[in-house]
C-alpha cells in the first residue's frame, strides 16, 4: 500500500484526506474517487465537463497503485489507479462533496499478543505466599494476588483474552485463580473438565474434532446452546511434538471493522438471518436458531452504533443453511466477507503454550483455533460463569 503523506492517510478501502488551513478531514472510498474523476481525458467530456464514464465500468475493488502525490501548493491531490488511469482532484471539489466529514475510523482487531501475555512466575518471584496464603491455599501474597488478579482482569476486559505464562499443571488450583471456592465451574456434555487429546478416555462424547490431531479453525464454543458458556481456558498439560499452535481473533471487533468500514449490508444479513448451529453425536445432540451476529436487547441494526451481545460462529457445527433462494447467495457472500476477515493472519493472535501455560478468553466475544498436531498433545478445557470471573479477580 501506498505510504502516507502529511494531507493523506490510506486505508484498505478509503482515502483519508486532511483539508490544508482546517482540522476537518474526510474519507473517500476508492470507487467513489474513481468515479468522480474530473478529467477531461475519458471521464468527463471536454466540451461540456459532463460525465461519460458510468459506475459500472469501474469495478468496486479499484484501488491506487503508486504513490498519492500532493502537488507543492498543496492545493491538488493526484492519484494513480492499478486501472492504469490518473486521477487529479482538487482540495476544494473533494471538501465541497465531502460526504465522510470527521468520521472516526473502526480499527481492525489487535494482531499484538504480547498485549494479552501475563506471566505469573514473575508474581510469584516478587510476591511469594507466607505460610498462612499457602494454608489457605492462595498461591502469592494478598498484594500479589491483587495485583496478578488486576493484570488478568484488564486484558480480558481489554482484548478479550489472556495468555497466563508458566501457571502450572494443578488445573482445580488455577480454577480457583479465577473464581471464588463458593462458585463452581460449568460442566458440558463433555464432562466437569474437558480433557482433550486424541486418546481421551476421561470424557463423555470423544467423538468431536477436538480429540483428534486434525487442526481446528476458528470457532465459538458451544454455539448450539442458547445460554453458552460465557468464558472458557485452555490449559497446557502436554504441547503437541509437532504444531498445536493456537490463535484467538475478537469476532465482536471484527464485526463493527466489518459493519463501519467494509460491508454494513453484510453485517445486517449476520445479524439478522438466523442459521442452524447442530451438535450431533452419538450420543448427544443439540441444536439452536439464531444469527451469526446477536445483538444486545433493544438493539437493531438500524441504530448508529448498535450493541453486539455475543458471536456465534462454527463452521463444523453449522447445520445446512436453509433460506429463501433470493437470500441464499447474499447471504453467503456475507458469511464469507466476514470469515475472510476473521481468518486473515493479521487480525489474529497468535501464540504457542507450552506445559503450564493457559489461554482464557471470552467466548462471546473470541473465536479460536489451533493447527494440526503431532504427538501425545494433551490440553483441558474448563468453562466459566462470566459474572463469577469478574466478581472474582476484578473486585
Amino acid at each position: 500500500m501506498v505510504p502516507d503523506s502529511p494531507s493523506v492517510s490510506i486505508y484498505p478501502t478509503y482515502l483519508r484526506v486532511f483539508f490544508p488551513d482546517s482540522s476537518d478531514h474526510a474519507d473517500f472510498h476508492y470507487f467513489w474517487l474513481r468515479h468522480n474523476c474530473p478529467c477531461l481525458d475519458g471521464c468527463r467530456h471536454p466540451q461540456t465537463r459532463e460525465r461519460i464514464i458510468d459506475s459500472t465500468q469501474i469495478p468496486l475493488s479499484v484501488t491506487p497503485k503508486g504513490d498519492v502525490k500532493i502537488n507543492e501548493q498543496k492545493t491538488d491531490i493526484v492519484l494513480g489507479w492499478d486501472d492504469g488511469h490518473t486521477s487529479l482532484y482538487s482540495f476544494d471539489f473533494l471538501e465541497e462533496n465531502a460526504y465522510a466529514k470527521n468520521r472516526k475510523a473502526t480499527p481492525s482487531p489487535i494482531n499484538d499478543g504480547s498485549k494479552v501475555e501475563v506471566d505469573f512466575q514473575e508474581y510469584l518471584l516478587q510476591y511469594p505466599p507466607t505460610p498462612a496464603d499457602i494454608d489457605a491455599g492462595e498461591p502469592l501474597s494478598v498484594e500479589g494476588l491483587k495485583k496478578y488478579h488486576k493484570a488478568i482482569a484488564t486484558s480480558f476486559k481489554e482484548n478479550g483474552a489472556v495468555v497466563i505464562r508458566n501457571r502450572g499443571l494443578d488445573t482445580e488450583q488455577i480454577i480457583n485463580d479465577f473464581i471464588a471456592k463458593d462458585k463452581e465451574v460449568i460442566g458440558s456434555h463433555f464432562g466437569r473438565i474437558e480433557d482433550l487429546r486424541t486418546d481421551n478416555k476421561t470424557n463423555n462424547n470423544t467423538d468431536q474434532l477436538g480429540y483428534t490431531n486434525h487442526g481446528i479453525d476458528l470457532h465459538t464454543d458451544l454455539p448450539y446452546l442458547e445460554h453458552a458458556p460465557g468464558i472458557q481456558f485452555l490449559q497446557c498439560i502436554n504441547p503437541a511434538t509437532e504444531g498445536g499452535d493456537s490463535y484467538l481473533v475478537n469476532s465482536v471487533q471484527a464485526a463493527y471493522y466489518l459493519r463501519n468500514e467494509l460491508d454494513r449490508h453484510a453485517f445486517n444479513l449476520l445479524a439478522t438471518v438466523p442459521i442452524r448451529f447442530h451438535r450431533k453425536q452419538a450420543k448427544y445432540q443439540k441444536s439452536l436458531n439464531t444469527p451469526i451476529i446477536e445483538l444486545a436487547p433493544g438493539s437493531t441494526i438500524h441504530d448508529i452504533e448498535p450493541k453486539i451481545s455475543k458471536i456465534r460462529y462454527s463452521y463444523f457445527t453449522m447445520a445446512p443453511h436453509q433460506t429463501s433462494f433470493e437470500l441464499m447467495e447474499e447471504w453467503y457472500r456475507a458469511y464469507n466477507r466476514f470469515s475472510t476477515l476473521v481468518r486473515d493472519p493479521q487480525h489474529q493472535l497468535r501464540f504457542s503454550l507450552k506445559s503450564g501455560d493457559l489461554v482464557l478468553y471470552d467466548n462471546y466475544h473470541m473465536l479460536h483455533a489451533r493447527t494440526g498436531v503431532s504427538g501425545p498433545r494433551h490440553f483441558r478445557g474448563v468453562y466459566l460463569h462470566t459474572e463469577d470471573f469478574l466478581a472474582h479477580v476484578d473486585a
